[in-house]
């Protein structure tokens, strides 16, 4: 400690840059770090200045040169907590500097006869980026950071989605796959997170191209194993305490669904598939990805009209479908409710009269809105 306070004490600006920046005039506080640094000798007490040197560039949102400090001091004290510390903030320095451009968008259109997605060269400050996350990796033991549990694999994940955008497909598949994998059998709850995240986004990628086959495979892939995960989340309760659940709160998604009976996926990719066209009002494939979700629907119907979960999925589908315009499917899934809540059984009647007055009403008036059209 003594031997830190002498280095303090005969560096120039050393007390005037803490000073500085303890109250907030990062501007002076850079220039007393530069009068300072030059007469600190190697070691911690200068990773340590020229750490705090990147946090008064920071403040003034002078990302580069703050990502500049940040890895001197890393590379210089990499058995430190200061080390630790400033692998992470080079890596938030060039996220900022970035921006939403960093390199994590679709892949390149596929070129060429047969079709090949080209591979193109990250740009020097995406590379930058991509490094500053391994290195972080590499240096950082996992657990370091308990504000942020899972910090590793989502690094990871995000350095793949640079490798998809910039055509390494085959790199992206790798670690999108294995964090699937490892949400799907972990028991931690950040893992099966992340691993539900990766998993959905695929998906949808899948939908928005119009590839609703790679869609269903994927649903009734991850519902054949069972896994901590499932097409709308993490796993629920088991059959006893769902049923529980859904006697008081029957609109919960899981009541939707469970992962043992046969309409599982479908039943839950409804809600989500129908979500995601609602709110896609841009997307040249919305009409058919609407053709996709009704079909669907169909198919669960045509499958288990009479199951407990059909009255809350054809009110969700019902009134969603007519908020956004979509009458003439509105009515035929009203139609299909009403044709449910007759056939049920006297026992699992107590919650239908309010529903069999909503879909009387709303067919009704979806009748009449058609008729006078």
């Amino acid at each position: 400690m003594a031997a830190s306070a002498s280095v303090r004490g005969a560096s120039p600006g050393w007390r005037d840059a803490e000073q500085a920046r303890a109250r907030a005039a990062f501007e002076d506080a850079t220039r007393a770090y530069d009068r300072a640094l030059p007469g600190i000798p190697p070691g911690v007490e200068r990773c340590r200045a020229t750490y705090f040197r990147g946090e008064a560039l920071f403040a003034q949102a002078r990302h580069l040169e703050a990502a500049a400090d940040y890895i001197a001091a890393r590379d210089g004290c990499r058995a430190s907590c200061l080390g630790a510390d400033a692998a992470y903030r080079v890596i938030r320095s060039l996220e900022q500097h970035l921006g939403a451009d960093r390199g994590e968008g679709p892949p390149p259109p596929a070129t060429g006869d047969p079709p090949r997605v080209p591979r193109l060269t990250l740009s020097t400050e995406v590379r930058a980026l991509y490094e500053a996350r391994g290195a972080y990796i590499r240096l950082v033991p996992e657990g370091r950071t308990p504000w942020w549990p899972d910090m590793h694999a989502s690094l990871r994940y995000e350095n793949a989605l640079i490798d998809r955008h910039h055509g390494r497909q085959r790199e992206a598949q790798e670690v999108f796959d294995a964090l699937v994998e490892r949400g799907c059998v972990s028991e931690d709850f950040h893992a099966q997170k992340l691993g539900f995240i990766v998993w959905r986004r695929r998906r949808r990628n899948a939908v928005a191209r119009a590839d609703y086959a790679e869609a269903r495979r994927m649903g009734e892939a991850l519902t054949a194993r069972h896994c901590h995960i499932t097409p709308m989340g993490l796993a629920c309760e088991s059959d006893a305490g769902r049923r529980a659940l859904c006697a008081a709160e029957p609109s919960h998604s899981c009541c939707l669904a469970d992962g043992t009976d046969p309409v599982f996926y479908r039943v839950r990719m409804v809600r989500e598939e129908l979500g995601s066209v609602l709110t896609s009002t841009e997307s040249p494939h919305r009409d058919e990805q609407l053709r996709y979700v009704t079909t669907l629907v169909t198919e669960v119907f045509t499958h288990a009209p009479l199951d407990y979960r059909m009255p809350g999925l054809l009110t969700y589908v019902a009134s969603n479908l007519e908020d956004a315009g979509y009458k003439a499917e509105a009515l035929r899934n009203y139609q299909r409710l009403q044709t449910v809540l007759e056939r049920q059984p006297e026992a699992g009647r107590e919650r239908m009269p309010e529903l069999e007055r909503v879909a009387a009403e709303r067919i009704r008036v979806l009748i009449a809105t058609h008729e006078a059209n």
